[in-house]
């Protein structure tokens, strides 16, 4: 199916806020493209060398159906930087960009094989910034997507793409399964009496 397509890479952090003493940081980012009534979440893989200074440069694809400018208004492209830890993820901060910004900023590349690199603050949960997100956009007119989608992670709101339905398991006529009940019952009689002659 042809549609248009919001490519993402996410390239790397730095500076981030700390937000475990004792042990690493193990920091992935969660995307999420949102409108007014619906979001699709796809995620990078863990990065568990750099600390408060990952890398992933990883990209995700999202469908962007032909909307006009007002519709394209409504959606909202958001980075949620996540610590990894086995007792709960913690929250580290995220970063917000209006998808209107980011086509302007995609068709304004002039190199088409080399999209503009975005960096923007990381916005923390107390409303302060601390640290910068790193990425880059690219718009695809036309497109066929064919995105196999990343690892989902153990929160609600999955990935919202449809997926392919499988055919419903056959069910099996009401004549076969009394058959069978009947037979499963006789079975047990038998082996009930077998048994209670033995005991005598």
């Amino acid at each position: 199916m042809e549609r248009n397509c919001l490519e993402v890479t996410v390239v790397s952090a730095r500076d981030l806020k700390g937000v475990r003493k004792l042990f690493k940081m193990k920091v992935y980012v969660m995307v999420v493209l949102a409108s007014s009534d619906k979001e699709h979440f796809k995620r990078t893989p863990i990065d568990k060398e750099g600390r408060t200074n990952p890398n992933w440069n990883f990209s995700v694809t999202f469908d962007v159906e032909n909307h006009s400018d007002v519709q394209l208004n409504e959606y909202t492209l958001t980075f949620k930087l996540f610590c990894k830890r086995k007792l709960g993820d913690k929250y580290i901060g995220e970063v917000s960009v209006p998808i209107q910004d980011l086509l302007r900023a995609a068709s304004g590349g002039t190199d088409s094989n080399s999209p503009p690199v975005i960096t923007r603050p990381v916005r923390l949960e107390s409303g302060y910034t601390q640290g910068v997100l790193t990425f880059s956009c690219r718009f695809h007119e036309g497109s066929v997507v064919n995105d196999s989608g990343v690892p989902q992670p153990q929160f609600s709101g999955l990935d919202q793409s449809p997926q392919h339905s499988q055919p419903a398991p056959e069910r099996p006529s009401l004549r076969r399964s009394l058959t069978t009940k009947v037979q499963q019952l006789v079975t047990s009689v038998a082996a009930q009496v077998i048994a209670d002659e033995i005991m005598d």
